[in-house]
């Protein structure tokens, strides 16, 4: 009786810890199962609110494209002179966007205006042309409209030796009298022509900006032309010699008085022109 009793007490024991390993193995399996649950609910809240971002994204950027088109549609129509039934179709889609750009043009001014979201802000830019003319009435306009042929001189022979060159070409000046014109080439620009017998010699002179020119002896130089009073002042740099000064002035309103000056030399020369009859 006595054994009988321990062998169902141990096989009572083999059984209730067979319960209970399975007890734990099936909580074990339970609480697995709810991880792996909760990890895959979390991974789609994730992956949605992902998603949702990446479609918010994508519709702004599709509005701005959107409006940006129809922006640019719309000036493009104001331009071309197109019906305003496109320009309707365009403000329906942007009711709270104006957009006006007018031009006007005229001889000396332009305007462009804009206005977006209501808030006009306007751009002037003016631009004037000025024509160079010839100061009518006065010794400047004599000059320039007539020919003139070189009758005297002072201090020539010694001006041309300071400024160098051959002695062929300082006998040359300094016997020579040109026949002096000046032909017109557009507002302000003139070409200085000096004839001798059948060789003309040619010089730029433009009152509108600093020109480009050789001198007598070949040297390449930069000269600036302007009209001060009655005279017409050349001011010319890049000779071998320093700055020169050439003007112009009747004497008496008279005879043409073409006197150079050489700055740094402190030398000048006077070459005297009468009116030559047309």
């Amino acid at each position: 009786m006595t054994v009988n009793t321990f062998n169902e007490i141990e096989i009572f024991d083999g059984v209730a810890d067979s319960s209970m390993e399975r007890d734990e193995n099936l909580e074990y399996t339970l609480l697995e199962g709810q991880r792996s649950n909760n990890f895959s609910h979390s991974l789609r809240s994730f992956q949605t609110r992902k998603g949702w971002k990446q479609k918010l994204g994508y519709c702004v950027f599709s509005i701005l494209v959107l409006i940006c088109m129809l922006t640019v549609t719309s000036v493009i129509l104001h331009k071309t002179g197109q019906p305003k039934t496109a320009e309707a179709s365009v403000k329906k889609f942007l009711p709270d966007i104006e957009i006006d750009v007018s031009t006007s043009t005229n001889s000396s001014s332009k305007f462009n205006t804009t206005s977006i979201y209501n808030n006009e802000t306007t751009v002037s830019t003016t631009t004037t042309t000025t024509v160079w003319r010839v100061p009518e009435g006065t010794d400047v306009e004599t000059i320039l409209n007539n020919k003139w042929r070189q009758y005297d001189g002072i201090n020539i022979a010694e001006y041309l030796k300071v400024e160098g060159g051959d002695p062929f070409y300082r006998s040359m000046a300094e016997r020579s009298e040109p026949l002096l014109s000046f032909q017109r080439k557009g507002p302000g620009e003139y070409t200085q022509s000096f004839k001798v017998f059948f060789v003309t010699k040619k010089y730029p002179l433009d009152f509108n900006k600093e020109y480009a020119h050789e001198d007598g002896i070949g040297t390449k130089c930069l000269s600036t032309a302007e009209i001060v009073g009655d005279t017409i002042s050349i001011r010319t740099l890049g000779g071998k010699k320093g700055p020169v000064v050439t003007t112009y002035s009747l004497k008496d309103h008279n005879d043409l008085w073409i006197v150079q000056d050489m700055i740094e030399e402190k030398i000048t020369n006077s070459r005297i022109y009468k009116r030559e009859n047309s």
